[in-house]
């Protein structure tokens, strides 16, 4: 091999040293999870056959979080809670009462509640 066969490959080099460099992890994060999360985690690395370190990085970089509800969202909903739970309560005694219509339709509203509750538990 000539000098100037050596040229040629000097720059692929140059170029794989500047790759790795800039790939080098320079954060080390230490955290704790339990077991059923080392499961999960020890799972994923099983089929994706790769190391755990690699797959946090995939997950953090492809993965979301969603946000935590505001003290006034989580106000609102417990407010929601507490009227499903009068209108079953009321859709209980009017039936007993004999008042099916009412009880129907208390029933249906219910049903609204739920589907409302259900929409925001939704990610």
């Amino acid at each position: 091999m000539s000098l100037s066969d050596t040229e040629h490959f000097l720059p692929v080099v140059a170029n794989a040293i500047t790759m790795k460099t800039e790939k080098q992890k320079m954060q080390k994060i230490s955290f704790r999870i339990g077991e059923k999360e080392s499961q999960i985690l020890s799972t994923m690395c099983k089929q994706s056959r790769q190391k755990r370190s690699a797959v946090i990085r995939e997950l953090i970089a492809k993965g979301t979080v969603k946000q935590r509800l505001s003290p006034e969202q989580l106000k609102q909903i417990t407010g929601l809670m507490g009227m499903a739970n009068n209108l079953n309560q009321l859709t209980k005694k009017l039936h007993v009462l004999g008042q099916t219509e009412l009880s129907q339709t208390a029933g249906e509203l219910k049903e609204v509640l739920n589907n409302i509750l259900n929409q925001i538990n939704q990610p």
